[in-house]
């Protein structure tokens, strides 16, 4: 059989606890995985293929090698309105059966999520409004407690300003740095948000 082939997807990426280097995937006929090296990247495997489109993954607090992923919605119809979520208890060799999300597609079209887990507390950022033009505004970052089963907390980052595609990193001073795609422009914003807001949840 000719293999699958992969883009790099446009969400996170991370280092396991194990010291494991895990990369998401995805191509252009509604299939994702996540590629995986235990030696630094020297040779890498592939979990299973599974449905779904641009996906972000995180560490649970569950357990060791306990992880989450959330993707895109737009693949599942019986989903409609909502992302997906997946979940892996090996590291991420392996990953479950695609599941409704807690988490809205916002935008009107979905857009990749940004996703970290700082502090023990899972951050997700995405635009949730549409211009009249139709462009992506309004990037919220949501926060969930009890490893992905709410997202009871927000805060707008932009106001409805135009944005898209981000990330996240937890920062020493217990703040989260967010960047993202502005448009207008063809550059990117960036800003320390407080997480003081993040007070719902587990």
């Amino acid at each position: 059989a000719l293999p699958i082939l992969m883009d790099l997807s446009a969400g996170n990426k991370i280092q396991t606890s194990s010291g494991r280097l895990l990369y998401t995937a995805h191509n252009h006929n509604r299939q994702v995985c996540t590629w995986y090296s235990d030696d630094g990247g020297l040779t890498y495997n592939t979990s299973n293929v599974i449905r779904g489109n641009e996906i972000s993954v995180a560490p649970l607090n569950s357990g060791k090698g306990h992880l989450y992923m959330n993707g895109r919605g737009q693949s599942f119809k019986q989903f409609d309105g909502y992302r997906v979520d997946y979940f892996s208890y090996d590291d991420g060799a392996t990953w479950s059966k695609p599941q409704k999300s807690k988490l809205y597609g916002d935008d009107g079209s979905y857009c990749e999520r940004s996703l970290i887990n700082f502090r023990g507390i899972l951050y997700s950022a995405e635009p949730q409004g549409r211009s009249t033009e139709g462009e992506r505004t309004k990037m919220v970052i949501q926060c969930s407690k009890d490893d992905a089963k709410t997202w009871n907390s927000s805060v707008v980052v932009n106001g409805e300003a135009e944005g898209g595609y981000s990330d996240l990193l937890g920062l020493p001073n217990g703040k989260l740095l967010m960047v993202w795609e502005y448009k207008p422009s063809g550059n990117v914003f960036a800003k320390q948000i407080d997480t003081k807001w993040c007070n719902g949840g587990v």
